[in-house]
């Protein structure tokens, strides 16, 4: 089968949702708040570029940047989302769900299993994950495509074609991919990860790219001859996963509805982050003693258990050596010797390696 004369439109459609085209502008049914976000984190919206703040209500169509720090966001069904350092995410759908196009880095969720109804995906430039009531970390990396973690419940992934995001393609074309993909979706579950095959990076990748040139796709028994196009292993889940989803901060919904509805007032923002700090300190609370249970007092343990270690250097001169686990708001979580230590990032001057 050959789609070069299909050409993708410039967003991830309904048809990715499964919901039918309009012309008109569905109601947004879900919403969603950054809770934080450091100051060099951007939104940006119809062509133009502003920093975010904390209680900004994010839309469909929006563009979240992150830089040197991350940002952490929650639906109002109570799902909780960290865009890593260093990720573009394009919020594509708020209707009934949430759909968030990753298209640089990485993020981690914890999806609510009391939001039965939502339907919650992230869409990678190579993949879908399809995520219902679980606590995940998926990333795009260059030339090997998704990588997911699973910590607990279950993810659906499959590769992505860009073609079904095209709400003209002919229904037989249409069926005929779906066909394929149906053939290829996992459902990855607890302490599991999943990537995909290189042949199967290879192959989407050029259909993709095809729906934005003329160039001929390959064609679509290329990617139903690949054997095993999801790979899925077991990951046992460390204690640097478990420490940034312990620190993954959901605040009251009644708030979190609040702030929606009251943008830009000042007081609703500062009750936000009040309610962040306090929120995150009580999860420190609960990281260091879940972390005081594993015997790491030593630099050896902690590199057994790490891998690799840091030694933050701070403005006073001084230095924390050990793992840095997590970045909770304005905090950097490292695991040193003698257990938790929290830093806060104003303090930081930079960050090495420890050498071995």
């Amino acid at each position: 089968m050959n789609f070069a004369h299909f050409r993708s439109t410039s967003i991830i459609l309904t048809a990715l949702l499964g919901f039918a085209a309009s012309c008109s502008t569905p109601e947004q049914t879900v919403r969603l708040i950054v809770t934080y976000a450091g100051q060099d984190a951007r939104l940006e919206r119809g062509g133009e570029s502003e920093p975010v703040a904390v209680g900004t209500l994010v839309q469909t169509g929006d563009r979240l940047v992150t830089s040197t720090s991350p940002m952490d966001l929650q639906t109002s069904t109570g799902s909780v989302v960290r865009l890593r350092a260093y990720s573009h995410v394009e919020v594509a759908n708020l209707v009934a769900g949430t759909s968030l196009n990753l298209s640089q880095g990485s993020l981690i969720a914890r999806v609510e299993r009391s939001a039965a109804d939502e339907d919650f995906r992230v869409v990678t430039p190579t993949a879908i994950a399809g995520v219902r009531g679980t606590t995940f970390t998926i990333e795009e990396v260059p030339e090997s495509g998704a990588h997911l973690v699973v910590q607990d419940g279950q993810v659906a992934l499959r590769p992505r074609v860009r073609a079904l995001e095209d709400p003209e393609l002919p229904a037989a074309d249409r069926a005929a991919i779906e066909q394929v993909l149906e053939g290829q979706e996992v459902v990855v579950g607890a302490s599991e990860q999943a990537t995909l095959d290189s042949q199967t990076v290879s192959v989407i990748e050029r259909m993709n790219a095809s729906e934005a040139s003329n160039e001929t796709p390959p064609a679509l028994e290329e990617l139903s001859a690949v054997a095993e196009p999801v790979r899925v292993q077991s990951a046992p889940i460390g204690l640097r996963e478990q420490a940034e989803a312990m620190t993954l901060v959901q605040l009251d919904q009644e708030l979190i509805e609040r702030a929606a509805d009251g943008q830009g007032q000042t007081d609703l923002r500062d009750e936000l982050a009040s309610a962040y700090t306090t929120e995150r300190d009580a999860a420190l609370d609960r990281l260091e003693e879940h972390a005081s249970a594993f015997d790491l007092s030593s630099t050896d343990a902690l590199r057994n258990e790490y891998q690799f270690l840091e030694v933050v250097n701070l403005r006073d001169e001084t230095q924390v050596s050990g793992a840095v686990v997590a970045q909770a708001g304005d905090v950097l979580v490292v695991h040193t010797t003698a257990g938790i230590r929290r830093v806060r990032i104003p303090d930081v001057s930079y960050i090495d390696y420890l050498q071995q």
